[in-house]
């Protein structure tokens, strides 16, 4: 398991911002990498939707007319916007970033808002939104990516890429906790190489 930066700040003490896991050392790409590539890819964004081609017969995708074609710039529209604003709230700097972050990602559950280390989602486009950007909240002002995806189903249960990314929440939750890390502070003690 390796966090890497992806926008953050540092007061030479703590964090600030967002930072992505890296579940597989190896691989290139951290998970915040790889979700955006991916939902960025029509070819990839259209596979996904074709494989799951009967939940658009759901009432709810058929009231709001989606189909593969409009999935598929509906999906890559609300991955640019979020990329949009989190690159200039971070232009902007520290307090609009954290202020960002903090009104952007959302409790998973009602029952996370109890733990220090909460599993968090990101809408891009509010309630109505297709894609959902997964994180653990280590404070109001750092969370770290594990993923994200398109829900195309009424419950993450549903679908079997969602669960996977509700096992990548479980398995950095744990790996902070078996770590002892509970906030900013205690993060950059196992990872110093995040305050460069």
């Amino acid at each position: 398991m390796k966090i890497v930066a992806t926008f953050v700040y540092s007061d030479g003490e703590a964090l600030f911002g967002l930072l992505s896991a890296k579940f597989n050392e190896k691989e290139e790409l951290s998970t915040f990498e790889q979700m955006v590539e991916d939902l960025n890819n029509p070819i990839w964004v259209r596979n996904f939707v074709k494989a799951r081609k009967e939940l658009l017969k759901d009432p709810f995708h058929k009231k709001w007319g989606r189909t593969e074609n409009s999935l598929a710039l509906q999906v890559r529209s609300e991955i640019n916007r979020f990329l949009t604003e989190l690159a200039e709230a971070h232009r902007i700097g520290k307090t609009e970033l954290c202020q960002f972050l903090e009104r952007s990602f959302d409790s998973l559950h009602a029952s996370d808002r109890l733990h220090s280390l909460r599993r968090s989602k990101l809408k891009p486009i509010g309630k109505k939104s297709l894609v959902r950007i997964y994180a653990v909240r280590i404070s109001p002002q750092l969370f770290i990516i594990t993923g994200g995806g398109i829900k195309l189903t009424h419950k993450i249960e549903e679908d079997e890429m969602l669960k996977t990314e509700l096992r990548k929440l479980e398995v950095l939750k744990s790996y902070l906790e078996a770590n002892n890390i509970y906030n900013t502070e205690q993060l950059t003690l196992l990872h110093t190489d995040l305050l460069q």
